[in-house]
């Protein structure tokens, strides 16, 4: 399979971040953080194949979590269905954690 450099800047941005994951577990004892997949043919077939999509990607699950842990998931992606930016999960986000 044949990647765009924009594929192969994320799956760089990926292992950097796995990296830091790893520095930051060998540091403080007992923490656990969990490995993102580096398989650019996963993240194409989510339709993540730049860095912004990723994070956006990223940002979006973490906000349905959120969300979903307040409410419940059927209402969290009704109001995520029409976020376009992280700053738009974000707004979402603070409106239901009940702050």
């Amino acid at each position: 399979m044949t990647y765009t450099a924009e594929q192969l800047e994320l799956q760089k941005h990926i292992e950097a971040e796995n990296e830091r994951s790893r520095e930051q577990m060998a540091e403080q004892s007992g923490l656990w953080i969990g490995m993102v997949t580096t398989d650019l043919q996963h993240w194409a077939d989510y339709g993540v194949t730049t860095i912004d999509g990723y994070e956006f990607y990223m940002a979006y699950h973490g906000a349905y979590e959120s969300i979903s842990d307040a409410t419940s998931k059927s209402f969290a992606r009704w109001v995520l269905q029409d976020c376009k930016t992280e700053a738009d999960l974000n707004e979402q986000v603070a409106r239901y954690q009940g702050d």
